[in-house]
C-alpha cells in the first residue's frame, strides 16, 4: 500500500507518471487504499488551511491541486465546516474530535467520484442538494439601495448559496473574493463563463458581506454587497 509521503506527493502533482498510475489502480484494488487517500488528502487540505504547508508545498497545493474544480470545492467545504467549528464553541471539542473523520468519509467519496469521471463519458451525476439564489446587483457604494438578502434560517437543508452577480462591464473568467465587512475572507472561487458562485451555507453566519468579482485580463475589480440572515 502506498505511504503517506508517496500520496502527499501524488495530490501535489510530484510523482511520476508510473506512480500515479499505480496509486490509482490501488483505488480499486484495495479499500483500504482508497481510504489511506482520503485520509493523507483531509490531512493536506487541514494543514493548508493551518498554514502549516512549506512553501513549495504550499505553492504546488494552489498551483496544482487548486487548478482542478473539484478539489477547490472541497476546500470550501473544509474551510467551511472550520468555521463552523469555531462559531459552535460549546460543541467544539466534539467538533474537533469529529471533523477528522467526517472530512475523510467526504473525501473518500469525492475522490472516487472524482477518479471515475476521468474514466467515463458524460455528465457526472451529482446528488441532488438545496440551494438558496440570491441576485445581486451592482452598487457604486455599500449601503445605496435595499441589501439583497439571503434568509437560510427556513431551510435547514439548505447546503448552498447559488451567487449570481450583477456583471456589470466585468468581462470573464471570473474570481470572487467574498469577506465580511470587518475584512474577514470567508470564501474565494473561480468562474469561467457567468459570474455565477455555489458557496456553502454551513460556512456563512449571520451578518453584511462584501463580495469582490476580479474578473477579465485587466483584473478589474467590482464590490457588491449582500445580507445573511438565520434564526
Amino acid at each position: 500500500m502506498p505511504d503517506e509521503a508517496v500520496i502527499r506527493q501524488y495530490l501535489l502533482g510530484e510523482t511520476s507518471d508510473e506512480e500515479a498510475q499505480a496509486l490509482e489502480r490501488a483505488y480499486f484494488a484495495k479499500e483500504e487504499a482508497l481510504d489511506e487517500v482520503g485520509a493523507v488528502e483531509a490531512d493536506l487540505l487541514e494543514d493548508y488551511l493551518a498554514g502549516r504547508l512549506p512553501g513549495t508545498s504550499r505553492a504546488r497545493f494552489e498551483t496544482h491541486y487548486l487548478r482542478i474544480p473539484e478539489h477547490r470545492q472541497r476546500l470550501a467545504m473544509a474551510r467551511a465546516l472550520r468555521a463552523e467549528a469555531r462559531t459552535t464553541t460549546h460543541r467544539s471539542r466534539k467538533v474537533l474530535y469529529f471533523f477528522p473523520l467526517a472530512a475523510a468519509a467526504i473525501l473518500v467519496l469525492a475522490v472516487l467520484a472524482v477518479v471515475w469521471a476521468l474514466r467515463l463519458p458524460g455528465e457526472a451525476h451529482l446528488p441532488q442538494a438545496s440551494v438558496l439564489t440570491l441576485q445581486v446587483p451592482l452598487v457604486a457604494v455599500r449601503g445605496e439601495g435595499e441589501t439583497p438578502t439571503a434568509h437560510l434560517g427556513a431551510g435547514a437543508g439548505v447546503q448552498f448559496l447559488d451567487l449570481r452577480l450583477e456583471q456589470g462591464t466585468a468581462a470573464p473568467p471570473y474570481t470572487l473574493l467574498l469577506r465580511t465587512v470587518e475584512g474577514q475572507e470567508v470564501w474565494r472561487g473561480e468562474a469561467v463563463a457567468e459570474p455565477t458562485f455555489r458557496i456553502p451555507a454551513a460556512g456563512l453566519a449571520a451578518g453584511d458581506y462584501v463580495a469582490e468579482l476580479t474578473s477579465g485580463s485587466d483584473q478589474s475589480v467590482q464590490r457588491y454587497a449582500l445580507r445573511v440572515l438565520r434564526p
